[in-house]
Formats: C-alpha cells, structure tokens, sequence
C-alpha cells in the first residue's frame, strides 16, 4: 500500500463538513477518491437550488466527469469532516497527450449516438486542422491549446 500511496497519490486533502473540494467549471487535472466521509455532487439548476446528482463515500471516486473537456461539471461538498487522496491522472502513468483507444469508432460511435461515418469524418477533420495526429487506435494530440478552444466554443 505505501509504494501505491507514493506513486499514485499526489497527497491527502482535508475537507470539512460543508466545504466545497470543486466547483463546475474547475479545471480537471486530478481524481479525488474518498479516503474517509461523505461527499454529495450537486449542479445547479435554478438560482438558489441544486439538484443533486450522487453520493459519494469511502472509496468512491470523485471528478471523473472532467475528463471529456478538461473542466468539472458539478460541485463536490463534503457532508461531513472527510479526506480524499488527490490522483493525477499522469501520476498514473497515462500520457496527457496521447492514447491507445481500446473502442473502436463504432464503439465510440455507439456510446455518443453518432454514425460511424460522423466519427471517422471528425478524427479525419481533426487531423486536418492539425488538433490530433490519428493512426488506427493510437490518438495524439498535436495542439491542446487548439483542442481546448473548440471544445469551450462547442460547450458555449
């Protein structure tokens, strides 16, 4: 357990009961998991009111839903005194700029409700405009900074 704890995690974040660990919006650069308490994720939906949208506790994994656009979706607030092991990503030994994608575009295709002629004519577009660089499975991102500003422009 102590070569994982060192490898793995950056370090052991104390939140109090009530205190937010992230907001919608933060930028996605660590996995919390939940060393001790409880967690609730919350967006929200009208000014004043929040819908909750999990529970979270010893040993469940927080933050995940950043992954995609490389910016948290929800609120993390700690339902009581709690702790949670701050994991990132690359600290696991994952590239920040390159995967081998174990889906296939159907795959993909499937998961997003897209064609697999939609999927495979966005790798092509996004290798055009030189975002990624695509060979088979193996994705490379050639310009992140390119990359993040269409995803902002979508998301908007």
């Amino acid at each position: 357990m102590e070569i994982i704890d060192r490898r793995m995690v950056a370090h052991l974040k104390k939140v109090a009961r009530g205190e937010t660990l992230f907001r919608a919006g933060d930028r996605f650069d660590s996995v919390f998991a939940a060393w001790t308490g409880f967690f609730k994720t919350v967006i929200g939906s009208n000014p004043g009111r929040e819908q909750v949208t999990g529970f979270q506790m010893c040993g469940d994994l927080l933050g995940l839903g950043g992954i995609d656009t490389g910016r948290l979706k929800v609120d993390a607030i700690a339902l009581e005194n709690s702790q949670v092991c701050v994991v990132p990503l690359k600290a696991r030994g994952f590239s920040s700029s390159s995967v081998l994608s174990r889906m296939s575009r159907e795959e993909i295709g499937s998961y997003l409700g897209l064609k697999l002629e939609t999927v495979s004519r966005t790798f092509s577009k996004f290798q055009e405009s030189g975002l990624l660089f695509v060979q088979q499975r193996q994705i490379q991102i050639t310009d992140p900074v390119g990359l993040q500003n269409l995803l902002a422009d979508a998301a908007v």
